[in-house]
């Protein structure tokens, strides 16, 4: 994979998609693509401005080796991602997802449909054998890195934006989940901070506290000794959420909604479009 690039000239934006320097230049002008300038007057963009104008204008990717992103596979639907992930093939998994984002899904589409559903069906290989255990391993490492390699891609909300804070209960090692969560409330307007898996209640409530973000989010994969009491801590943030007048959002394959505390401040999603709905609803107000 190229080196990530974090700006490209417009001929390099240009040829990235097929089209004359001067249409983008002149699509600049318009405001259509937002440019810096360098110290010598030069214009500069910035890699996840040129990523929001491909999606917002429907461009195809000629060359995305002008933006320091991979070579595009041929094939990209779910069984290309499905065998990328259990070759450890990082290469062709990031690409595959950045194809299929920069052809306009979001971040939550991806989640829930190739990443959601490969993960599934790799979490299973465990009942046939130490190979299969291995299997899931690599795949689960490769998708952590293809999914880095998209939620990179996701512009930064302003500094007037909505904080979301949000981590794993302690004793869930799930990365994956939790990242997804932040790039999702990351790509409908919120600054959001992934304090990563595994963390105990009483530092997630302290940090929430110095930090004081409108929206405390839980992602609720493991299903080992830890999960039964998963629903008391979820009800003893809420208590400390409620002190911040920030809301609570819990999700995650290892919830039951008939065990969820009753609480005004509490949000339950089944889905990563059920947080990408969330978002909106808060960051529009």
């Amino acid at each position: 994979m190229a080196d990530c690039k974090a700006f490209i000239s417009p001929k390099e934006l240009a040829q990235a998609i097929g089209v004359s320097e001067s249409s983008l230049k002149r699509w600049a002008d318009e405001g259509l693509v937002e440019c810096q300038r360098t110290a010598g007057g030069h214009r500069r963009i910035p890699v996840q401005e040129a990523v929001r104008f491909i999606r917002t204008f429907h461009h195809r990717l000629e060359d995305p080796g002008m933006l320091g992103l991979p070579a595009l596979p041929v094939e990209d639907g779910d069984a290309a991602f499905d065998q990328a992930l259990v070759a450890g093939d990082a290469c062709i998994a990031r690409a595959i997802l950045i194809r299929r984002y920069l052809a306009g899904e979001s971040l939550a589409a991806l989640g829930d449909g190739p990443v959601r559903g490969c993960l599934a069906r790799v979490g299973e290989l465990w009942k046939h054998g130490d190979d299969g255990i291995a299997v899931e391993h690599l795949a689960t490492a490769t998708c952590l890195q293809a999914v880095e390699a998209v939620r990179a891609l996701v512009p930064e909300p302003c500094d007037e934006a909505p904080v979301a804070v949000g981590t794993t209960p302690a004793g869930d090692p799930y990365l994956i989940p939790t990242l997804l969560a932040a790039g999702v409330l990351r790509e409908n307007g919120f600054r959001a901070i992934n304090l990563g898996p595994d963390l105990p209640l009483s530092a997630f409530i302290s940090t929430a506290e110095r930090l004081r973000p409108t929206a405390l989010w839980l992602s609720c994969s493991g299903t080992g000794p830890q999960a039964p009491r998963v629903p008391q801590d979820i009800a003893r943030l809420c208590d400390a959420a409620a002190r911040l007048d920030a809301t609570v959002v819990v999700g995650g394959r290892a919830l039951d909604p008939a065990t969820l505390p009753v609480r005004p401040n509490l949000h339950h999603v089944r889905s990563l479009g059920e947080l990408a709905a969330f978002a909106r609803g808060r960051t529009a107000r």
